[in-house]
């Protein structure tokens, strides 16, 4: 079983600086005949077999750190969560403001009396987006969502007297999550959580372009839902799922990699989320944080915790 779990951590890094709060809700598949978190399910219908035991799970956005400045010549605004209060979950992606996206800024919690502080500052060619209602970032509260594994979606709707607004599914890396259980949660009102695993995969091929094919297939799929939602490719890669061999440069540069691909061919419907285990494969996180890809490649933060 999972649990729901807050991180309030301490992040020093030139990618991060200041106060980052990563929440991620942890929702236990057992509600009206689904399986417990080791429960499994065919890609498209409740997404793919889940050998590691993850559960039910909705990425929550931190509130904003400070951020650095851009790579490009961008400064970044301050992220903020609010000068009163904040709501449950955090609100707020972490600032970023990069010459040419311009992507930053936050608003604050749902607490009352928080004040936003929308968008950071332009870099020379950047442009500012002054909202983060494109990150699927909610008005208040925080999204939950669940991974159903064998678990029928009505039933437990049935149980919990609503559907919750976030479906957590499991993809194999040549899976085409841009059909079948995507489309079905579109079509239903929830929001996609694709967690893009890529069992097997060298990371270098990657890197280098030779699984560029697959790539671009995904992006264009991606583009044509023409709605936003959640990606999270390779969640966990710093503790025992150890996708790139647990080598930080290979997956940061492997995740870069495929986020530029998408944005290229105009997927910017898709809500990218950096999901780490609370741990790396020592019990601590001196490395976490190292297989950060940085502020303009990430959305949303969260973390997977078990017990």
């Amino acid at each position: 079983m999972q649990c729901n779990v807050t991180v309030k951590q301490r992040a020093s890094t030139s990618s991060i600086n200041g106060w980052a709060i990563l929440t991620m809700c942890l929702v236990c598949a057992t509600g009206c005949g689904s399986s417990d978190a080791n429960g499994s399910a065919p890609a498209g219908s409740g997404g793919k077999s889940n050998p590691s035991g993850h559960g039910g799970s909705a990425t929550a956005s931190g509130s904003g750190g400070r951020g650095d400045t851009g790579n490009l010549g961008g400064t970044n605004g301050n992220g903020g969560s609010g000068n009163g209060g904040s709501g449950a979950g955090g609100a707020g992606a972490a600032g970023s403001d990069t010459a040419g996206s311009g992507r930053g800024g936050s608003v604050a919690s749902g607490g009352s009396g928080g004040s936003a502080n929308l968008g950071g500052a332009v870099g020379s060619g950047g442009k500012s987006s002054g909202s983060t209602a494109d990150l699927l970032v909610p008005a208040s509260g925080a999204l939950l969502g669940q991974y159903y594994g064998d678990g029928d979606i009505e039933a437990t709707k049935v149980k919990l007297g609503r559907t919750l607004p976030v479906h957590l599914t499991y993809w194999a890396w040549d899976d085409d999550w841009t059909s079948g259980a995507t489309k079905s949660d579109i079509a239903a009102g929830r929001i996609p959580l694709v967690n893009w695993e890529p069992d097997g995969i060298d990371f270098a091929t990657i890197v280098n372009g030779s699984q560029d094919a697959t790539i671009k297939a995904r992006a264009a799929g991606a583009k044509a839902l023409k709605v936003q939602f959640f990606l999270d490719f390779a969640a966990e890669m710093n503790g025992d799922e150890a996708w790139s061999g647990n080598d930080a440069k290979l997956y940061v540069d492997a995740y870069r990699h495929i986020h530029d691909l998408f944005v290229a061919a105009g997927a910017t419907n898709v809500v990218w989320a950096w999901c780490p285990n609370v741990v790396d494969t020592d019990g601590t996180n001196k490395a976490t944080l190292s297989y950060y890809p940085g502020d303009s490649y990430v959305d949303w933060t969260g973390v997977d915790n078990y017990n």
